[in-house]
């Protein structure tokens, strides 16, 4: 089955904004990537539905005293139901700047993000992030 190309495209689009907004936008417009009762799951710290995503994006929000930079790579999209939901795994680099100092770079997180569409717009409904020293420490205990 070919993939949907637009598809792909709006589910990636969501991804990238969603971590560009965490990083130059505001709270409300991060918590719009999600679904009403999105799941977020960072490190096994799990956040519930909007009022909860509202209060986590908040606090990076009135964070001044760093910069952020999330570079989401190696992004492969997979179509569950064609046109009702999907999801991705990727890689999210992490980076930051604090005042008068450098940019550091501070981690590879391995990522997986469900999407469904509402109306005409891909959200995302799950989101989980894993350390990738978590990630290969799964791995390697359940093999």
């Amino acid at each position: 089955m070919l993939e949907d190309k637009s598809e792909s495209a709006g589910c990636q689009d969501v991804t990238l904004r969603s971590y560009r907004v965490v990083d130059y936008g505001t709270a409300s417009a991060a918590a719009e990537c999600f679904a009403d009762d999105a799941v977020l799951d960072r490190y096994g710290d799990i956040s519930v539905g909007r009022d909860e995503l509202l209060n986590l994006f908040g606090e990076r929000e009135r964070e001044t005293e760093r910069i952020t930079c999330h570079a989401v790579v190696n992004y492969a999209h997979i179509p569950v139901i064609p046109g009702v939901c999907a999801e991705a795994h990727y890689s999210l680099l992490v980076f930051q700047v604090r005042p008068d100092t450098d940019s550091e770079f501070v981690g590879v997180r391995r990522c997986l993000d469900r999407y469904v569409k509402q109306g005409n717009r891909w959200v995302i409904e799950y989101r989980r992030q894993q350390e990738l020293g978590a990630f290969f420490h799964e791995q390697l205990s359940a093999g």
